[in-house]
């Protein structure tokens, strides 16, 4: 996992003032009451990203339910976590036994085709031993924003994967899926489709299904769709279980009008094809 902005920021924010405290303290140029002062100000980025940070989160989930007729929890409960059990692909973003989700949106009352998706955070857990010297292990989360659709409909069993970031801390290396790993998440039985249409964006994409027929599933419209997120350097994993459908990006989780922006956009893709039946056959 490469570092991220934030992280850099943090870092200047929180790091940089105390080596000036012990800097100015050594030459003489700060008192003792002084220092109390400078490492109060350093903490302050601590008290906002591990405080004021995801209160706001919360706070802004809470209006996007309100919104967007959704109701909110904190918490999901283990029946809520059933509808996920079922895609294997999820199991890529968790490094526990079981998927971890948080700040769950489930619709209130819906009755529209397609179905708004049902929103959930999953939490990664993932520990280092410190940056540029700083000894000692550290934790740090990653999360992943995934929107699972009610389809109504027998769908292709499928998962369309994306490249994969590296999980080192400072390589840019890219993977796709090995063969072990697809026979840890059970997917031994899915082959890996060959997509012929030349727009198809091999470089970024893999698909495997169990179905022959998958191969309908790629029209014209689904390749622009994929390139279009490509351009905006944006890649996400779609999976059908043969009921429902996830789309997710990979350790990110969007703002409250990305969130709406992202479930309108999978929902236009799914009547797209379903109004097509190309899951239909």
């Amino acid at each position: 996992m490469k570092l991220k902005w934030v992280d850099w920021k943090f870092g200047l924010i929180f790091f940089i003032p105390l080596f000036l405290v012990l800097l100015l303290t050594k030459v003489g140029f700060l008192n003792g009451e002084l220092i109390y002062v400078y490492f109060i100000a350093a903490l302050l980025p601590i008290v906002y990203l591990k405080v004021y940070f995801p209160f706001k989160r919360i706070r802004d989930l809470k209006k996007f339910a309100r919104l967007e007729k959704y109701k909110f929890f904190r918490y999901s409960s283990p029946d809520q976590l059933n509808r996920f059990r079922n895609f294997k692909s999820l199991l890529r973003i968790r490094n526990h036994q079981h998927l971890q989700f948080i700040n769950l949106l489930v619709p209130i009352n819906e009755t529209n085709y397609p179905k708004k998706p049902i929103i959930a955070t999953n939490i990664e857990e993932f520990s280092h031993t410190g940056y540029y010297g700083f000894h000692g292990i550290h934790i740090n989360y990653t999360y992943t924003q995934v929107y699972l659709f009610e389809v109504d409909q027998k769908l292709p069993i499928f998962y369309l994967e994306s490249l994969k970031n590296s999980t080192s801390l400072f390589s840019n290396k890219t993977t796709f899926m090995s063969k072990e790993e697809k026979i840890k998440l059970d997917m031994s039985v899915y082959m890996e489709v060959k997509v012929s249409q030349n727009d198809f964006p091999a470089d970024k994409y893999k698909l495997h299904s169990p179905e022959e027929n998958i191969i309908n599933l790629i029209n014209i419209g689904f390749i622009e769709f994929l390139n279009g997120g490509i351009e905006k350097n944006i890649t996400m994993d779609i999976e059908s279980d043969g009921k429902n459908i996830v789309f997710y990006i990979t350790k990110a989780r969007q703002s409250i009008e990305h969130m709406k922006f992202y479930s309108e956009i999978f929902s236009t893709l799914i009547e797209s094809l379903t109004t097509k039946k190309i899951f239909n056959g």
